[in-house]
């Protein structure tokens, strides 16, 4: 079974780059696995190597008990996600789940060679532990199986935070401009540590606004960003331009490509910057949760990931990874070919399932 605790491993495939290990001294349980591929659940995406492998009850037990005790952790406020798949054969394995000692859930069955997750809410204990239990039904052929389980502790905000309009256009700007500056962290707190070039003030509530930001060292390139709109409480800007470039050109034209696609601003308060969600979508390899849904599906699904593949090229943080305008404007001919040719009926019709490989550079980059 695998847990978030102990030696800790990470997956290239997991898009959200959490660390796992394998708990192989969990008692009264037996470790299984098996080498086929486990096709995850869509909401948590857990990597197939972590559901390949479980454990059941040993002997002729049909319960499986876990105290935090076990694991070492003390959280006063704490989230379980509890993940199942059957993978041993396809008799029918039916199983409920009690988390920090609640009312058993209605019944699961876990799915072959599929991926189920099952969620608890917000629990509290006095001692900060947690515990769940899951125990098979009078009419499981099986006993309960479990693959995997994470556990979240909540993370109370007592300190100032920057407002998170604030956070967003900064961070735009950061990207924009490929800023150099050691910009980590909260912007405006703690107070030592306050991002350089930036001056922030206490709005009340425990929320900072920055009133001041100084670039004038940071031999930016380019027209002033739309990003600098977004700071409704600024009240000074320094900075100094260059000349504009054709790297600068082709990146503004990337995100005017990504506006028309998605149909999206380039900020969206407390979602980010346009090229990072983009970036959170494209993993999937639906090409529908990146185009605007305002369309309906009526466009070639392989003419959109061109589009699509050649903005993220042009709005890569590396300038000079950029291509050339006059590339650009070949890709974007070849795009509109393959609409010519194809027309509307492409593979509209594969359109959950449609990829490409193309795209896989552009997965994102937590790590």
């Amino acid at each position: 079974m695998t847990t978030s605790r102990m030696t800790r491993q990470r997956y290239p495939d997991d898009q959200y780059d959490r660390f796992w290990s394998t708990d192989e001294a969990h008692p009264l349980s037996t470790n299984i696995s098996t080498q086929t591929t486990i096709q995850p659940s869509t909401e948590f995406a857990v990597p197939s190597p972590v559901l390949q492998k479980a454990i059941v009850p040993s002997g002729n037990s049909m319960k499986l008990v876990f105290f935090s005790g076990q694991v070492d952790v003390l959280l006063r406020n704490h989230f379980v996600i509890l993940h199942f798949a059957d993978f041993q054969n396809n008799k029918s394995r039916e199983f409920t789940v009690s988390i920090d000692n609640g009312v058993h859930s209605s019944p699961y069955s876990t799915p072959y060679l599929n991926g189920l997750s099952v969620t608890g809410s917000w629990s509290s204990d006095s001692e900060g532990k947690y515990n769940f239990t899951i125990a098979a039904t009078a009419i499981s052929a099986l006993p309960p199986i479990l693959n995997a389980y994470e556990v979240y502790g909540r993370i109370v905000h007592d300190n100032p935070t920057t407002f998170s309009q604030d956070f967003d256009a900064i961070m735009a700007i950061k990207y924009e401009y490929g800023i150099k500056k050691n910009w980590m962290g909260d912007p405006c707190f703690p107070h030592e540590y306050v991002w350089d070039g930036v001056k922030c003030s206490d709005a009340g509530d425990k929320i900072m606004r920055i009133i001041s930001l100084d670039l004038s060292n940071s031999e930016l390139h380019g027209s002033i960003s739309n990003s600098f709109t977004l700071f409704t409480a600024l009240k000074y800007l320094y900075y100094t331009t260059g000349r504009l470039t054709e790297s600068s050109d082709v990146y503004s034209f990337g995100i005017v490509l990504l506006e028309i696609t998605t149909g999206e601003p380039p900020i969206i308060p407390e979602k980010g910057h346009i090229v990072q969600r983009v970036k959170k979508k494209i993993v999937s390899g639906n090409i529908s949760s990146v185009a605007d849904a305002h369309l309906g599906g009526a466009y070639n699904v392989s003419s959109m990931w061109k589009v699509v593949n050649i903005a993220m090229m042009c709005t890569t943080d590396i300038a000079t990874q950029r291509p050339k305008m006059a590339d650009v404007v070949v890709q974007l001919k070849e795009s509109l070919d393959l609409v010519e040719v194809q027309g509307d009926r492409g593979d509209k019709e594969n359109l959950a399932s449609d990829t490409m490989s193309s795209m896989s550079t552009f997965g994102p980059s937590a790590r």
